[in-house]
């Protein structure tokens, strides 16, 4: 076996090597259920997704009388947050929110229709799904990004550090192996990041891109322990910064009581609505399925890409706080693979010009 370290954008590599050996697709696999999650088609086609009752059905399967395996194991809001952040899904009010942004952008332009500066803020259960630094920018819209203001609430960052903090344990190992098919894969998550820290991990890449990358402004906060005061304070930063600042804050949240927070409080806003619908394959953007295969392997786990001798582990012994950063994954590659050789050569090779 070869491992390397990776960022996602080399993944381009692997599809690049199936494509050259006439290799036309693969099953992605989670190892721990042994089921099939979908096909990917080297011409950027996903097809036989498994439904959400099938795969509800394999998880309950394996939750024994456990508290941490219940808190613990991915499921079909898995699967379908990593086909919503990376933009294969929609919301399911995605054109009336894409208007309400549009308008509020042009309307700051024009000080006849708002006086004062413009700027979107976001809460704690928009965060994890990656609004800002993967759905929006493959998205149709009549605006720039890089030129929309954004701010950030403290206590929204507060929330995101207080998930980041929990490890499986051996005890937790010897559970798993106890319930779980392929153990042995397990041995990449001892000491390593549970579920929620992975996901808390993601949302963390979202505060980044608005610190870093958009320059967002961070408003503090006081301490609150109860989850509804901590909705409370949210608005109530947001509000207090769009007083002492003159400028108009716009809410964007997914929870309807931040939604009724915000509306008591003279906040503008808007709810974003998860889909109704299951996502059921079709063509993808290249770039985006790249973002897809992260954010799975990091939720999941571990991935394996059936047929080519390829495991994608999103977690694993040693990954850092920079590597969840730079989004890196961990490939191991079967020497027995027909695409091997070629394909430990090139990635080593992209890996060396991207570091450069």
């Amino acid at each position: 076996m070869t491992e390397l370290i990776v960022g996602k954008d080399s993944l381009m590599v692997l599809i690049n090597e199936m494509h050259s050996i006439g290799k036309d697709s693969f099953r992605v696999k989670y190892p721990f259920y042994d089921i099939d999650l979908f096909d990917f088609r080297t011409d950027f086609r996903i097809s036989n997704v498994v439904g959400k009752e099938r795969l509800q059905q394999l998880r309950s399967e394996h939750v024994p009388d456990s508290e941490f395996l219940r808190d613990d194991l991915p499921g079909y809001d898995e699967l379908e947050t990593s086909f919503l952040s990376s933009g294969l899904l929609d919301y399911e009010n995605w054109d009336e929110f894409r208007k309400w942004m549009t308008d509020l952008v042009r309307y700051s332009k024009d000080p006849r229709r708002m006086v004062g500066s413009l700027s979107f803020a976001i809460d704690t259960s928009a965060l994890y799904n990656k609004l800002f630094s993967s759905y929006l920018p493959g998205k149709e819209i009549d605006f720039d990004i890089d030129d929309i203001d954004v701010v950030i609430s403290d206590v929204v960052r507060g929330e995101v550090s207080s998930r980041i903090k929990y490890k499986y344990r051996s005890s937790n190992i010897q559970k798993m192996k106890a319930v779980f098919r392929n153990k042995r894969f397990l041995d990449e998550f001892a000491n390593r990041n549970m579920l929620g820290t992975r996901k808390a991990k993601l949302a963390q890449l979202e505060l980044d891109t608005f610190t870093q990358e958009l320059s967002a402004p961070r408003i503090s906060k006081v301490d609150m322990k109860d989850s509804e005061e901590r909705d409370i304070e949210i608005v109530r930063t947001y509000k207090v910064f769009s007083q002492t600042c003159g400028m108009n804050i716009a809410l964007i949240t997914m929870d309807q009581n931040m939604a009724d927070h915000a509306k008591n409080s003279g906040v503008m806003y808007h709810t974003l609505v998860y889909p109704n619908k299951e996502y059921g394959g079709g063509h993808v953007n290249p770039w985006r399925c790249l973002s897809l295969f992260h954010d799975l392997a990091v939720r999941f786990g571990v991935l394996v890409l059936s047929g080519m001798g390829v495991v994608v582990f999103g977690e694993w012994r040693g990954k850092t706080s920079q590597d969840y950063t730079k989004e890196k994954l961990k490939l191991v590659i079967d020497e027995k693979s027909v695409i091997h050789e070629k394909l430990v050569r090139d990635l080593d090779l992209c890996e060396k010009i991207l570091n450069v």
